[in-house]
């Protein structure tokens, strides 16, 4: 409740393996599947038993506030989390993420989608946002939420510490039309208080029978045979050589050296980044035992 734990995001998407994912060894976010992309009463089940583990691993104790919905049972012998359910229909009143939270990544997401789609229209191209691009943008954007806004929506629920004496406001951050007015070219604030609420009352949850819930875990096995079908959007990722990372990230230092656009702990991270992919490329080379002489006649010829 004071923003200084923030857990790494579940995303629920409807395949269970995607193009996009194939060269892919490690996601930011714990990602599922169903073909609803809802979350389920198993997946909540799942997911709170190995935040339990963990916890007990750390012989840490939690309580977790959680609000009343199909999806989220009660489950039973959890050793280091203490479920609290919120009364029925208080969730717009008691629920932190409600306050704010949820706002605030929302709003931060879509803005680095429209920034994205600025950029591709200005060099002539198609956006194209594969599952995989939106996971990296949603974890940026849950980063961006501050621990400040974290604790501010906590205490506007009215979850007080005893240290705190003023309930602050309830998120700091700013809206879409805030933002969109600093745009070179702003754009109708009709425009972004429609696509701030679009997916206000997107079901995400339900009520899933035992019939359901097996004809759904038959389905998820077919998609696996039939990613290709499914996914025709989401194309393979052809992973980047080490070769390449060194040009980028050398591009960017000179970049950054040009325009004097980071501060020094930036411009620190990115050299410490270079100097370690040099040192993994010159390792590489090793391996292969070249030469000095096969150098030498290289520049001679």
């Amino acid at each position: 409740m004071d923003g200084s734990d923030k857990r790494k995001l579940m995303v629920i998407g409807k395949s269970a393996k995607t193009r996009c994912f194939k060269n892919v060894n490690l996601l930011p976010v714990t990602y599922e599947s169903n073909k609803r992309a809802w979350m389920t009463s198993e997946l909540f089940t799942s997911w709170l038993r190995k935040w339990d583990n963990e916890l007990k691993l750390k012989n840490d104790k939690i309580l977790l506030m959680v609000d009343n919905c199909p999806a989220h049972p009660h489950v039973e012998n959890l050793t280091s989390i203490k479920l609290v359910f919120l009364p029925p229909n208080t969730t717009s009143v008691l629920q932190p993420l409600d306050e704010g939270v949820i706002r605030s990544l929302k709003v931060n997401y879509r803005k680095r989608l429209i920034l994205q789609i600025i950029q591709d229209f200005d060099e002539g191209c198609e956006t194209k946002v594969s599952v995989l691009d939106a996971i990296t943008m949603l974890e940026r954007a849950w980063n961006e939420v501050t621990s400040i806004t974290v604790k501010n929506c906590f205490r506007h629920a009215g979850f007080l510490m005893q240290s705190d004496n003023i309930i602050e406001s309830a998120c700091t951050e700013e809206s879409l039309q805030e933002w969109g007015r600093s745009l070179a070219q702003p754009v109708s604030q009709d425009f972004f208080e429609e696509y701030e609420e679009v997916d206000k009352d997107l079901e995400t949850t339900a009520a899933v029978s035992d019939e359901e819930l097996l004809t759904s875990t038959l389905r998820e096995e077919d998609d696996v045979t039939n990613t290709e079908k499914d996914n025709d959007n989401d194309e393979e990722i052809n992973p980047p050589t080490l070769t390449e990372a060194c040009k980028a990230i050398k591009t960017i230092c000179q970049f950054l050296s040009v325009t004097n656009t980071a501060d020094e702990a930036t411009k620190n991270v990115l050299f410490n980044l270079e100097k370690q992919f040099q040192t993994s490329y010159y390792n590489s080379k090793c391996k292969k035992q070249t030469k000095i002489t096969d150098f030498l006649c290289r520049e001679l010829t």
